[in-house]
């Protein structure tokens, strides 16, 4: 049997910190969103693969999902700052968390540089029929990949100030 990792406390300057970052968040990449009209930018390679691929609109398809995928994770994590505010709710915000999760997961998947575009116009075609793609998106990101997009959460959003070593 494992030995439990120890607590940490949780102070309302923290929830506050957080709550401020995550407001900071939202505006921020809002400006971008608006900036570049959810399209990509010029030269990069998502462009290029609407130019080159035999069916651009499925990768257009596949680039707005994944962008939709970013701004519904910006909805549930403002949607999980708001349920923080006084009078916070108890059980509420940790269900924003796992649509944020997901929503990210998704997103990161489809907008990924590394991924390859035609498995990704795939995906989105299995998603489309059958409501899910042919293999959980966690499995699709490898371990290393989810463990530092959730170290990074934690790091710059949630709790700046303690040590993130409690993910490990």
């Amino acid at each position: 049997m494992s030995t439990p990792k120890s607590s940490v406390t949780v102070t309302r300057e923290h929830v506050l910190t957080m709550i401020d970052a995550v407001n900071r968040l939202f505006s921020e990449t809002g400006r971008l969103f608006n900036q570049y009209q959810n399209e990509p930018s010029s030269g990069s390679i998502a462009a290029q693969e609407q130019m080159n691929f035999p069916t651009p609109e499925l990768v257009r398809d596949v680039h707005y999902r994944g962008v939709l995928s970013m701004e519904a994770a910006a909805d549930h994590l403002v949607s999980f700052a708001d349920l923080l505010t006084e009078p916070s709710k108890t059980v509420a915000p940790w269900t924003c968390v796992r649509g944020l999760l997901e929503s990210s997961a998704i997103g990161i998947w489809f907008l990924s540089p590394d991924s390859d575009v035609r498995d990704d116009c795939f995906q989105v075609l299995r998603m489309v029929i059958t409501g899910r793609p042919s293999k959980p998106v966690s499995e699709s990101l490898t371990h290393q990949t989810q463990k530092g997009v959730l170290k990074r959460l934690w790091r710059n959003m949630f709790m700046p100030t303690l040590s993130c070593s409690q993910l490990a």
